[in-house]
């Protein structure tokens, strides 16, 4: 057994760490990151204790990693931001930063893979380059940091107002202004991408479809025949931001809410009248974070099942 390993991994778990609140914890635990203290204990009091300990599913080297990940993630939430010379302790901007975090934690298929922008390969035909100007604000707002910027909105609308509205130090009306382009351009950016998908996976889908319900005509995001079996099934997207004052002053926060209520508002206001023209409906979201909501997550592994059918990979892991 690595030594030095087990020796690092020791001094890591004897750290301190902030307390955690019950939203941090259930967090951490739907994240599956969890180790239990009947555990804990028995590598604190000897750590020779570790190969009785260990998963049988995981060797030594991997369980120590899950260890100190686990350490790390409530440090990392617990930890207090810092005050500032000259600055007074703000509650809602505290909320808002754990919020965040909790929204960059997200890691799974379930909730999707937040950060994985992060690891794409700058290209400019798959538009997956930034402008290095662009890609360090986008950080700098991922990271937490505070946005330079005018104290007023002044993006204008097509027939020349302007929002006027004030911008705050985090960019959350930057990034949620409804004045201006900005928030439809993101909406058919996610959308497009999700249409090439779909082809990509040999599905037959059309964009901004128009579909009779109840003798209006209202176009579908995405509108796609075989989809589960189904004639043709109506796909609508929402992008998104999950830092809305809603949110942040909620009781217990919750970085699937956004998402979550997304789909279920696109789903009562449609899914019936989908089904009264004979149109399957599916409600997608995402927030600007880029975690996924439910059934966006369900249709994403659906697309990835179906490129693996036709790369006849059907036996890999399923990851998408």
């Amino acid at each position: 057994m690595p030594s030095l390993s087990i020796f690092c991994t020791e001094d890591i778990l004897a750290e301190e760490e902030g307390s955690l609140n019950e939203e941090c914890e259930e967090h951490l635990d739907n994240l599956k990151l969890k180790v239990e203290e009947e555990t804990l204990d028995k590598v604190m009091e000897s750590m020779e204790e570790i190969p009785e300990v260990c998963p049988k599913d995981q060797n030594v080297q991997h369980f120590l990693h899950s260890l100190v990940h686990w350490k790390r993630a409530r440090q990392w939430l617990g930890k207090k931001e810092e005050e500032k010379e000259g600055e007074t302790k703000d509650d809602s901007g505290e909320r808002r930063e754990l919020l965040r975090k909790m929204l960059v934690m997200r890691g799974s298929k379930e909730t999707g893979y937040a950060g994985d922008w992060l690891n794409a390969v700058p290209c400019e035909a798959l538009g997956t380059k930034m402008r290095r100007a662009v890609f360090l604000t986008v950080l700098r707002w991922w990271m937490g940091g505070r946005i330079d910027q005018a104290e007023q909105c002044g993006v204008r609308t097509a027939s020349g107002r302007i929002c006027g509205e004030q911008l705050d130090q985090w960019g959350d009306h930057a990034v949620s202004c409804k004045v201006g382009p900005g928030v439809i351009a993101r909406h058919n950016g996610v959308n497009l991408a999700w249409m090439l998908a779909e082809k990509a996976a040999g599905y037959s889908v059309q964009r901004e479809q128009k579909v009779v319900f109840a003798g209006k005509k209202k176009p579908a995001d995405t509108l796609v025949w075989g989809w589960k079996g189904e004639d043709a099934c109506a796909q609508d997207w929402a992008v998104v931001h999950p830092m809305t004052k809603k949110g942040l002053g909620a009781r217990k926060l919750d970085p699937y809410e956004a998402v979550t209520q997304a789909e279920e508002r696109k789903k009562r206001l449609e899914s019936s009248m989908c089904a009264d023209a004979g149109v399957g409906f599916v409600p997608l979201a995402m927030d600007t974070f880029g975690g996924f909501g439910p059934s966006a997550s369900e249709a994403l592994e659906v697309v990835a099942d179906q490129m693996r059918t036709l790369k006849g990979e059907e036996d890999q892991e399923k990851e998408f």
